[in-house]
């Protein structure tokens, strides 16, 4: 994929317009989820879906960095 830049600027509330050419190229659609990294002074965003949340769940918990797949409140929290 060619790399495509483009101008934008941030609202008072923090909102930020993809151009519609880059959210066309990345097939990104109204209501689509969203990961918001800050990652070496920069801001990546990332489309998520329910099949890689949970892909990353199963990989963080085979690579022990986590220690239940799916958490599940213990008993002394439901009291």
């Amino acid at each position: 994929m060619a790399r495509q830049i483009e101008l934008t600027k941030m609202s008072s509330k923090g909102q930020v317009v993809i151009p519609k050419n880059i959210r066309t190229e990345l097939g990104l659609e109204e209501g689509d989820r969203m990961t918001v990294e800050a990652r070496d002074g920069e801001v990546v965003l990332r489309k998520i879906t329910l099949e890689a949340i949970v892909r990353e769940a199963e990989e963080d918990w085979r690579n022990k960095k986590s220690e239940r797949l799916f958490p599940k409140a213990s008993r002394k929290s439901r009291k």
